[in-house]
């Protein structure tokens, strides 16, 4: 029997706790950093945070809905689209990719999840300067492939296998700071191709012994790379540093887990230490199976997905790809502090961190990734040049229902899901049901301009004004 789809209703991120922190200190927080240094935060770190508080509102813009049957009429919202802390957009973005990475690219074949965590000061110098995260990531991905052909070439004597990766990029850690680190999906082997003929060869699971080398092999190589750049003797231009100091201070302080402004600068942020947890002072590096670190750097290679396990592999997708806040552990403290409580407590016992407001927009500044620095990326014969990306990436009956649903309406121009559909995928909400009748529903239109979105929230019942602005504080103004 088919499960009733959920109905869809109107979010309202004007009620929750981040879009009141944003909304009340973003003058506040944009007034600060211009008077520190002048310059202020990067235009799209602002557009960022100004998209966010359009996100969800009626009075910016939406779609009108009518039901075919009962002539119901309903309005959907625009979303912003960002790519930083915006829940809606992050969650959308991650659903929609891991569908897409696991219905229309990765191969049916056994897979294995590389992580690889950095030292802190190569994080800050990958967060100012994504060309440098792009060589990195290169240095990294020939490590890893140097793996794969030795070992394929040691097990079954052939040199010219295809091999193929996907990279995703988190930019954040579990208490909002910045920490810039890789999960490498490598398709567990290679494939040889004579013709329409393919063959795949799958590699055994990596040893301690494997982890330990390859992570010598990428903290070597690394090091290497950043001595002749001249990152570990000063000599390196940070432009960052240069073209806006605030910004480049906040990346700093977010890698360190400290504050980069205010009464609290560069002390660390304050936590909450669950009862009867001790204090041991700091754990020592453990090193667990198939996982080895070295100067900083750390591999962790024993999360293996079987050919068959497509539901693991999606969810494994959207747990790299989540948005980096979860507003449920969001809390407003009755001091006006923020509370944002950690999905699991440290060694030491530490179950929240405790922010200011200002503090809080200063982290989430600095989770902002630049503009045109993707965060997915491909390699091989997923990569999209690859000329055996259409033989390999995905199956013959894929394929054969990719061209049968060339004009399926589920199907966007460039053959991801539409939002309905995502939305019937990922939360059982089919928003193309009427929630009287039953019926379908259609698009009318989109309707952007102030004149007509007044008019018909008037006529709604719905007040046409977007939630105010909290303007910047006398205090911080200066009057």
């Amino acid at each position: 029997m088919q499960e009733k789809a959920l109905e869809y209703s109107r979010r309202t991120p004007e009620k929750s706790v981040l879009y009141k922190i944003v909304s009340d200190n973003l003058e506040t927080f944009l007034a600060e950093s211009n008077m520190h240094d002048g310059k202020g935060v990067p235009r799209h770190v602002e557009k960022e945070f100004r998209e966010y508080l359009k996100c969800g509102i009626l009075a910016h813009g939406f779609f009108r809905v009518r039901c075919e049957d009962c002539k119901k009429e309903d309005l959907v919202s625009f979303s912003c689209k960002k790519r930083g802390f915006c829940p809606s957009c992050g969650g959308k973005r991650m659903s929609e990719t891991a569908a897409h990475l696991t219905d229309n690219l990765i191969p049916r074949t056994p897979l294995r999840q590389w992580v690889l965590s950095l030292p802190m000061s190569l994080r800050y110098w990958m967060a100012a300067k994504p060309k440098l995260q792009t060589k990195i990531l290169e240095i990294v991905i020939r490590s890893i492939n140097g793996y794969y052909k030795t070992s394929l070439r040691k097990k079954y004597g052939l040199k010219s296998l295809k091999l193929g990766a996907v990279t995703l990029i988190q930019r954040f850690g579990s208490s909002l700071n910045l920490n810039i680190h890789l999960h490498i999906l490598f398709v567990d082997g290679g494939y040889e191709i004579n013709g329409e003929k393919k063959v795949f060869y799958k590699l055994p699971s990596p040893t301690n012994d494997d982890i330990k080398e390859l992570v010598e092999k990428i903290s070597m190589r690394v090091i290497r790379y950043l001595r002749r750049k001249g990152y570990l003797d000063g000599a390196y231009d940070d432009t960052l540093q240069f073209d806006s100091p605030g910004f480049a201070s906040m990346l700093a302080a977010s890698v360190r887990n400290v504050v980069a402004f205010g009464p609290n600068k560069m002390n660390r942020l304050r936590r909450l230490i669950a009862p009867g947890w001790g204090f041991e002072g700091d754990s020592s590096k453990l090193t667990s199976k198939l996982c080895a670190a070295v100067n900083g750097f750390s591999l962790h290679g024993a999360t293996a997905i079987k050919s068959f396990q497509r539901k693991r592999l999606e969810g494994l997708c959207k747990y790299v790809l989540r948005p980096p806040i979860a507003e449920e552990r969001l809390t407003l403290l009755p001091n006006g502090d923020v509370s944002y409580r950690l999905k699991k407590r440290w060694t030491d016992g530490t179950s929240h961190i405790i922010y200011t407001q200002l503090e809080f927009m200063e982290k989430l500044a600095a989770l902002v990734p630049p503009p045109r620095a993707h965060q997915v990326r491909f390699y091989g014969f997923l990569a999209p040049n690859s000329k055996c990306r259409s033989k390999l990436a995905t199956s013959r009956r894929a394929l054969k229902e990719k061209e049968e649903n060339r004009e399926d309406k589920n199907l966007n121009k460039a053959g991801k899901m539409r939002w309905a559909r995502l939305l019937k995928r990922t939360f059982g909400i089919d928003v193309n049901v009427c929630r009287l009748c039953g019926g379908k529903t259609k698009i009318l239109s989109a309707i952007h301009d102030s004149a007509s979105i007044k008019r018909i929230l008037n006529h709604a019942g719905i007040d046409p004004k977007p939630p105010p602005i909290k303007p910047a504080t006398q205090m911080v103004m200066g009057l």
